[in-house]
């Protein structure tokens, strides 16, 4: 068949998905759409977890979304084709079909998965992991020592630090051990460590974030530098958290101000279960314990 020939089918075939479907013209003279994605179609957390612990999850992830709407893509793309054959009499179906690959394609509902939201824990290390998380084992936990001062690397000092708190200010307000009804900041950290079921503590913040702030978020902590960091919201459920063995405290430490965590200092940010044991199972919460105060601010360096 001759170039001119084929022009003139190529727009014959471009005049019909014009007028006959539903996809959208480009200003190159390309055909699209999206694929649907059912309001039922989510991202398994453990699948999530996955892509995040790879080296590059963004791509993990768009390989995935490749298989997964295999099928609907090539079942769209064959729509069209018969829309097009309907309406255009004696022309060579393979012909037709070699023209529109070139002419048309579909994308994949990425901003469906990435808007999910997943329950996430951000586990803090300040040098407590060079102590295998021991440091916030003080009194009044009950392997604590009254006379053995809290260290400086413990997150629960530099938890302190941000609330405006001195390291001597929460030594002090430790001495008092444990108690009931707290109110404050001090009070409730006394409770925490008191009620602290096993020796190795993370400090541990609960919020809520999609998968597209994960994969960015993953990647600025695990380059951290300097001048980096986001802020969680006072609400957010805070506490100690034993994930290597499956326990913790009450999760309960009263925040006063909102935390500004540095990159840095971030040990993991995950689902929950993407770093040892899932604290919904272990405490039987539901969804909601996440909710209570989110992330507020991501800073990076590249605004």
């Amino acid at each position: 068949m001759t170039t001119t020939a084929t022009n003139t089918l190529k727009d014959q075939i471009r005049n019909i998905l014009r007028s006959e479907t539903y996809l959208k013209e480009n200003a190159d003279g390309t055909f699209c759409d999206e694929l649907y994605a059912d309001y039922r179609d989510t991202l398994d957390k453990a699948i999530a977890i996955e892509f995040l612990n790879s080296d590059a999850p963004l791509e993990k992830f768009y390989d995935a979304l490749s298989d997964w709407y295999m099928e609907a893509e090539f079942e769209a793309f064959d729509e069209a084709v018969r829309k097009v054959m309907e309406n255009l009499e004696g022309a060579d179906e393979d012909e037709v079909i070699e023209i529109m690959r070139n002419m048309v394609y579909f994308d994949y509902p990425a901003e469906h998965f990435l808007k999910q939201e997943f329950c996430t824990n951000i586990f803090i290390d300040t040098g407590d992991g060079n102590y295998d998380f021991v440091l916030n084992t003080v009194f009044p936990h009950y392997d604590g020592d009254y006379d053995t001062e809290i260290e400086d690397e413990a997150s629960l000092t530099w938890l302190a630090g941000t609330q405006r708190y001195t390291k001597a200010q929460l030594w002090e307000a430790l001495q008092q051990g444990d108690m009931t009804d707290a109110n404050n900041f001090l009070e409730s950290v006394r409770v925490e460590v008191a009620n602290a079921s096993s020796h190795m503590n993370a400090l541990v913040f609960l919020v809520e974030l999609t998968f597209e702030q994960l994969i960015n978020l993953k990647q600025h902590v695990d380059n951290a530098v300097d001048g980096e960091y986001l802020v969680v919201d006072k609400k957010a459920m805070t506490g100690l958290y034993d994930p290597w063995n499956g326990g913790g405290s009450v999760l309960d430490i009263q925040l006063e101000k909102d935390v500004k965590i540095p990159f840095k200092f971030i040990r993991s940010i995950m689902p929950d279960g993407g770093d040892g044991y899932e604290i919904a199972n272990v405490y039987g919460m539901c969804e909601s314990a996440w909710k209570y105060g989110g992330v507020k601010e991501i800073i990076t360096k590249e605004g």
